[in-house]
């Protein structure tokens, strides 16, 4: 079963690695729910007849490894965790192998596919600012990009994201002000501009639902036994066993739910408009800088966080057509069947093998 709090997750190729598959997690960031499809991926991957040189390696957001103590850690703070935590791994990997860049693949799902974005457009400014100060390249090269069951714009217009929206007026389900918290290490990133890119819209007052729904969950838990609770969980959910233990655990954390519905309240905000330029999308001109990232996203048909009109229209505008002047766009496509918006949790095998 796998383990509750996992912080990271890495499963080594077989063989010398040309490339670094790194996961982003939605939201709840545990890493576990993905254990059991990063691996059956790596599986499919090595058991080619030629190999695979690619490692897998994933992590959880900030709060979701079952810390005990910490603060609450922005939307923009998370981006800023997980752009560290790639940055560490390929720090420990440059050590190992020596010279030339480590050429990563960045892996969204849901939430994790627009941080992935945003650690793209963060890397390239750098390379670019770099190559005019006459800088060499970087540790890592963001060779390509795969966002699944992608939400990258228009989540409060999503089946799910208006319901979200309207509770969130409610009952006062905003991101909370974390400027100039510290956390892990780091300063939040809030406390370093006074122009903030996620200032578009104020911030409103100190939310009280994170913090009590925390409360209450941790009541509710404290009632009963561990494994009532993890059954009472399972009914609820239907989740399967391993999926529903993750959940259970999850819940009983000390920061996890306030955490995860912080981050909910800034994520109708945050993920709104296209807010990437041609420099991410592509374009037929070369740009400065490294080669551009390959971009490939896979959505959900049926996926209830993403509105069906947006992202046509987002296909349309940005996706690839079918002719080969057009291969510098990104490909996007839309599963066709019914597999739903968790399929990460036991319906993975479709998407993998499918």
């Amino acid at each position: 079963m796998p383990s509750p709090f996992l912080a990271t997750f890495h499963i080594p190729s077989p063989i010398p690695a040309t490339h670094h598959l790194v996961f982003l997690p939605g939201n709840p960031g545990c890493i576990a729910y993905y254990e059991a499809y990063l691996a059956h991926l790596s599986t499919l991957l090595h058991s080619k007849p030629s190999g695979s040189g690619v490692a897998l390696y994933g992590f959880s957001y900030a709060n979701f490894s079952g810390e005990s103590k910490g603060l609450i850690v922005s939307l923009q703070g998370q981006i800023e965790f997980a752009e560290r935590e790639v940055e560490r791994y390929v720090r420990g990997l440059k050590r190992e192998d020596g010279d030339g860049p480590v050429r990563v693949i960045l892996v969204g799902h849901s939430l994790g596919s627009w941080i992935g974005l945003e650690i793209i457009r963060r890397w390239r400014e750098r390379e670019v600012r770099g190559e005019e100060e006459g800088r060499e390249e970087g540790q890592m090269r963001i060779v390509g990009y795969l966002g699944v069951w992608a939400t990258v714009t228009g989540l409060a217009r999503s089946p799910s994201g208006r319901k979200l929206a309207v509770s969130s007026r409610l009952v006062g389900l905003f991101a909370v002000d974390t400027r100039g918290q510290d956390y892990g290490g780091y300063v939040d990133p809030k406390a370093k501009s006074n122009a903030n890119e996620f200032r578009e819209q104020p911030l409103q007052h100190i939310p009280f639902l994170p913090h009590v729904a925390s409360l209450v969950v941790h009541f509710l838990a404290a009632l009963v036994t561990t494994i009532l609770f993890f059954r009472l969980v399972q009914w609820v959910t239907t989740f399967p066993d391993d999926a529903a233990s993750i959940t259970a655990n999850f819940l009983r954390s000390p920061l996890g739910v306030r955490q995860s519905l912080q981050m909910a309240g800034e994520e109708l905000q945050a993920i709104n408009e296209d807010r990437w330029s041609d420099d991410i999308w592509g374009a037929a001109a070369p740009s400065p800088g490294p080669p551009r990232t390959k971009l490939v996203f896979h959505f959900g048909g049926v996926d209830n966080w993403v509105s069906r009109e947006l992202r046509d229209e987002l296909i349309k505008l940005r996706g690839r057509g079918k002719g080969k002047e057009e291969e510098w766009r990104p490909l996007m496509s839309v599963d066709e069947s019914e597999v739903p918006h968790s399929f990460c949790i036991s319906e993975y095998t479709h998407i993998l093998e499918g």
